[in-house]
């Protein structure tokens, strides 16, 4: 818009007429016109100069916030990085920590098992041992153990001084029940403490 006007009043400075023939009243006039469009050609450019002063601070400002905005921006790219470096470190630790469970729980299975097979062996053992007799004593008729007993029941570990009798009293069971699950031939040489057996009760 300002330009507009600087060009209109550029033209019309250009298009007063200059005669030696112009009267003195003319010319004065003509002064005094001039006068009055340099004066206003120089509010026009002071006006101008302010809207570019205006416009440079304004470019300063969106200038000043676009740097912001991008020192932002790459602080919070930083911080995601961090987030997802931290989750991923989370993640793989949870992942050690569940293996090391499962080979911790399979060891204790394994030696669980491993325990038992050995004392099965060793009642195998014991019971081979008494049914093959030795010494010059005659050889007897070889036990004979009957299945009628209940196949539901629970595990006890003999302890010192047990017996068939008291094993059955406390755990609910019967002395045959006992001996039919457990091969025993002889209780005094056959039940040992530290020993497993197999004690069955009634539902």
């Amino acid at each position: 818009m300002f330009s507009k006007r600087l060009l209109f009043l550029l033209l019309a400075l250009t298009a007063v007429p200059v005669s030696a023939q112009s009267s003195s009243s003319d010319l004065r006039k003509q002064v005094a016109n001039l006068t009055q469009d340099v004066n206003a050609l120089r509010g026009l450019v002071g006006s101008l100069r302010i809207e570019v002063e205006t416009l440079q601070r304004e470019n300063a400002k969106l200038r000043a916030s676009v740097q912001q905005a991008t020192a932002a921006n790459t602080a919070g790219t930083g911080i995601l990085r961090q987030v997802d470096a931290r989750i991923a470190a989370v993640k793989a630790e949870l992942l050690r920590e569940d293996a090391e469970t499962r080979k911790d729980v399979i060891a204790s299975v394994k030696k669980q098992i491993d325990s038992l097979a050995a004392q099965v062996q060793e009642s195998l053992r014991k019971i081979a041992g008494a049914t093959s007799g030795g010494g010059s004593a005659p050889a007897g008729p070889p036990p004979s153990f009957s299945e009628d007993y209940p196949k539901d029941g629970v595990m006890y570990l003999v302890e010192p001084g047990d017996t068939l009798s008291e094993i059955a009293s406390k755990l609910n069971s019967r002395v045959s029940w006992i001996r039919d699950a457990n091969k025993i031939v002889n209780a005094s040489r056959d039940l040992r403490a530290g020993e497993t057996i197999f004690v069955p009760q009634e539902d």
